[in-house]
């Protein structure tokens, strides 16, 4: 998967009881996977 053409974003998601679903982008912020909190580019 590290060398194929695939969406690198990262995306919001919801895991209920039943289902689990995909939903936007995260777009915008900084700090998604690192340790710092998310915050607005600018």
């Amino acid at each position: 998967m590290r060398t194929s053409n695939h969406d690198k974003g990262v995306f919001e998601y919801v895991i209920d009881k039943h289902s689990l679903t995909v939903k936007d982008h995260f777009e915008g912020v900084t700090g998604v996977l690192g340790w710092s909190a998310l915050r607005s580019k600018s």
